[in-house]
């Protein structure tokens, strides 16, 4: 009779992996890492601006040399043209020598005398000026 010691091969186990985990079950979902607020610790300001009125030259101003004039009156050679007042009868008397007209007529000159500075200040009106301080934004 067969005595089934040679039975005792059945009975051995199948070996194990040794970490106890099965190969069915899914991965653990990866955690996403947490983002810090960009903003934290920080206060919203609006923009600022600065208004000033700001001068604009529209027309330079400049100085110039006024002359200064002085009126008398002349005696003026109808031939010529020239003044001869103080010696009107020698320069009719050389003008008839030579056979040409000896005529004169009185008239106001305006001689200048000098000058005077003048100072022409600049044109311009006022404006607006805004200019940006700081950015509207997190600070």
């Amino acid at each position: 009779k067969p005595s089934g010691g040679s039975s005792s091969s059945s009975s051995q186990s199948k070996p194990s992996s040794g970490s106890g985990s099965s190969s069915s079950s899914k991965p653990a979902p990866a955690t996403q890492p947490t983002t810090k607020d960009p903003h934290e610790g920080k206060t919203w300001y609006d923009a600022e601006y600065k208004t000033e009125k700001v001068w604009v030259v529209d027309e330079e101003g400049y100085t110039w040399q006024c002359p200064i004039y002085e009126d008398h009156t002349a005696a003026i050679c109808n031939t010529c043209g020239a003044e001869i007042t103080g010696h009107t009868s020698e320069h009719m008397e050389a003008h008839m020598d030579k056979g040409e007209n000896g005529s004169y007529r009185v008239e106001t000159v305006s001689t200048i005398v000098g000058y005077e500075t003048e100072t022409v200040p600049e044109k311009g009106h006022y404006e607006t000026k805004t200019t940006l301080v700081r950015a509207a934004g997190w600070y």
